[in-house]
Parts: structure tokens; C-alpha cells; sequence
């Protein structure tokens, strides 16, 4: 029998054998069940991994390019030492752009903490610069020094204060991820074990009555390993579908403008249920030749 159509006959199975073996329908839905329950644990814990991913490339990636100075002046004198602190900037090495920010986008940026009050022009704002570098950043130095003869209040900020700390954390977070991942494979594994050596001990006097008409071990193994597997790939399907379908539906900006899952992402949710089916189906056939083997003891 070659490969394929060993495959074939793990999957549409055989009537002979099906009846040979009885069925157990209260163990197959757990199974389902259960695989489903840890599929979208699995599915929901994969989709923070890549948003987690996604924050850590937009802020040392993004951020990491840019900059902020704060023209803190008289208003009188606010928006000339801004013009005069946009020509400096762009003298300086490193600086690849820089643009004031208006009046309406820093109101737009204040308005989620200040409401209706960050719209009614009454606030003396500081201006704003926004400055893009290129992969050699700005010296600091060269930049206080561009900025003091024409805008002596002005201050320069890169981010990286408060950007570092917390590129650090959500990398530990990934990390946390990672070993969640880890711990649902091997709860997974661990049930399917337990349900392979239950449906192999309350079918022993069958196994017992196979070999003794000559039935090999081989024959025997992928019987139990085809009815563990089946329902096991069934459940993880079903979690990983629901799972992914609730998150593609969340509003994009409900919970991170633009930093889901998307494009090729989503393949990686194709390799939950495999991943669950090839644990179902190396731990049932584990324990199915270990208890063959503990019968030749006998």
C-alpha cells in the first residue's frame, strides 16, 4: 500500500474494522469538545503573539525614526522660533524631515483625554516639530545646539525614555505567550493520552480477542489511533474556525488600529489543528504499543 493510500484509508476509515472495534460516542465528543476548548485557546493566544509582534516592529522600528522638539516660548514668539527651529533641524546631520505639527492635529491628539475642552482654541499649546531621521540618527548634542540660538526654551525628545521600557515589556509578554502555547500542546497531548489509554483498557478483551485471530499490532494500533485522531482534528478545527472568525470580525481600532492578524498571519492558524492532530495521533499510538507490549509480558 503506498503512502497515499495508507492516507486515504487513515481518513474515510473502513466499515469492517469500525465494527470491529466498538464506538465510544460519549469519549469522541469529549474529545471534540475538549480539542475545541484548547484550538481557541490556542487560536486567541497565537493572535496576541502577532499583535504583540506588530507593537514591537511599529515601536523599534517606527518610533525608533522619530522625534519630537516642544517649542516652549512666549506666544508672541511661538511661531517665529518654531519656523526659525524647523530651518535649524533640517541643517543638522541625521534629520531627514521635519514638520510642524498644527494647531488642529494637536487637538485631535489631546482630544481622548481632554474632550470638548481641547477644541475650543482657549489652551495655549506649545508648538510642535516632528522630525524623521534616517538609520544615523541624530547626535542629541548637535540638535540642542542647532536649537538654542533660535529657540533657547525648545525641547528635543526621542522617545526611546519611554518607548525602550515598553518595547521590553511586550517582548516579555511574547515570551509569556510562547510558553502558554507550549503549556496547551502538551495539555492537549496529555488529554489525548489519557483518553487513548481509557478507550484501550475498556477494550482490552477485544485487543486480546484481535491477536489471537492474528491480527497484527500494526492493524490494531491505527484502528484506536484513526477513532482518537479524527475527533481530536474535528474539535481543533471547529475551535480554531470560530476563534479566527471572531477575531476577523472585531472592528479594526476596537482594540489595535491595524495590528491583528492579516495577510499570511492567519496561515500560522492553519497549523493549529495540524499540530493538534499530529499530538492525537503520536500519543495514541504511544500508548497503544506500549499496552500491546505490556499484554506480551502477560
Amino acid at each position: 500500500m503506498t503512502p497515499l493510500e495508507r492516507l486515504r484509508a487513515f481518513f474515510v476509515g473502513d466499515d469492517a474494522v469500525e465494527r470491529i472495534v466498538p464506538a465510544a460516542p460519549i469519549m469522541v465528543w469529549l474529545l471534540v469538545f475538549t480539542a475545541a476548548a484548547m484550538a481557541a485557546l490556542a487560536t486567541a493566544t497565537c493572535a496576541a503573539w502577532l499583535t504583540m509582534a506588530r507593537v514591537v516592529d511599529n515601536w523599534a522600528g517606527d518610533l525608533a525614526q522619530s522625534a519630537t522638539v516642544v517649542i516652549d516660548a512666549p506666544l508672541d514668539e511661538m511661531d517665529a522660533q518654531a519656523e526659525a527651529a524647523l530651518t535649524a533641524l533640517l541643517q543638522v546631520p541625521g534629520i531627514t524631515a521635519a514638520r510642524l505639527i498644527d494647531r488642529t492635529e494637536q487637538e485631535a491628539l489631546l482630544a481622548p483625554w481632554l474632550g470638548a475642552l481641547a477644541g475650543t482654541g482657549d489652551l495655549p499649546l506649545p508648538r510642535l516639530i516632528l522630525i524623521e531621521q534616517g538609520d544615523a540618527r541624530a547626535d542629541p548634542v548637535e540638535v540642542a545646539l542647532a536649537l538654542e540660538p533660535v529657540a533657547p526654551g525648545a525641547r528635543y525628545a526621542d522617545h526611546g525614555r519611554w518607548r525602550d521600557p515598553m518595547v521590553a515589556a511586550v517582548t516579555r509578554l511574547q515570551w509569556l505567550a510562547g510558553g502558554a502555547l507550549l503549556l496547551i500542546g502538551l495539555a492537549t497531548t496529555a488529554m489525548v493520552t489519557l483518553a487513548a489509554q481509557v478507550a484501550l483498557s475498556s477494550n482490552a478483551d477485544v485487543i486480546g480477542t484481535l491477536r489471537l485471530i492474528g491480527a497484527t499490532d500494526g492493524f490494531i494500533v491505527r484502528t484506536f489511533v484513526r477513532r482518537l485522531t479524527l475527533p481530536t482534528v474535528l474539535g481543533a478545527l471547529i475551535g480554531t474556525g470560530l476563534t479566527s472568525a471572531a477575531i476577523a470580525i472585531v472592528p479594526d481600532g476596537a482594540i489595535f488600529t491595524g495590528l491583528g492578524p492579516s495577510g499570511g498571519d492567519w496561515a500560522l492558524m492553519i497549523v493549529i489543528p495540524v499540530l493538534a492532530g499530529a499530538a492525537a495521533f503520536f500519543s495514541t499510538r504511544g500508548a497503544a504499543f506500549r499496552m500491546l507490549r505490556g499484554m506480551q509480558d502477560l
